[in-house]
């Protein structure tokens, strides 16, 4: 069964790329993030799942059967000429399935490792939330604590009167300061 003609395994195929895509997986052992690149870079820009489903698809499975007969034929052809048929088919036979492992192994890690980033995003997100709430509660609180600060300064005839009086600002934030936090204000 063909994946969608809208799939990332179809569009691939159309533009002849899923060989040199699968290849460079295969000898590269890539990231999601390195896998997007690549996309990228031959103008088919995809999500994981996009890449997940790829590696899912029944075009995977055909290419991982070709790339397990290659390595099949590659064995075959290396193996003395002499050798018993029965021996040698069992030997090969054993190679496919080898490969075949290998690769559905890779697969089953990316799967994994994809599961994992997914994982450590949520919580990522996660942790930023409380740390923006965080944020919030401390900038209500920092308000509150200036509220409660001006209403005491403000019932304080000295602050009160270093306020209205005459001089710069900067003037009246260090008079203010000397006479709110004393010596506490020059450390």
């Amino acid at each position: 069964m063909d994946s969608r003609s809208d799939s990332l395994a179809a569009k691939l195929q159309r533009a002849d790329l899923l060989d040199e895509y699968f290849a460079w997986w295969l000898a590269e052992r890539p990231s999601i993030a390195a896998r997007k690149e690549w996309l990228e870079k031959v103008q088919m820009p995809h999500s994981n799942d996009a890449i997940h489903n790829l590696h899912r698809s029944s075009e995977a499975a055909v290419w991982r059967n070709a790339a397990a007969a290659k390595a099949r034929a590659a064995m075959d052809a290396n193996l003395p000429k002499n050798i018993d048929a029965l021996i040698r088919k069992s030997l090969l036979d054993q190679r496919f399935n080898a490969v075949m492992g290998e690769l559905s192994h890779k697969e089953l890690m990316d799967q994994f490792i994809l599961e994992g980033d997914t994982e450590r995003l949520k919580i990522k997100r996660e942790e930023l939330a409380v740390k923006k709430e965080a944020v919030k509660i401390s900038r209500q609180r920092l308000q509150s604590e200036i509220c409660k600060k001006f209403l005491e300064w403000n019932a304080d005839a000295k602050a009160r009167e270093i306020a209205e009086g005459s001089g710069s600002r900067a003037e009246k934030i260090e008079a203010l300061g000397r006479a709110m936090f004393a010596e506490d204000w020059d450390r």
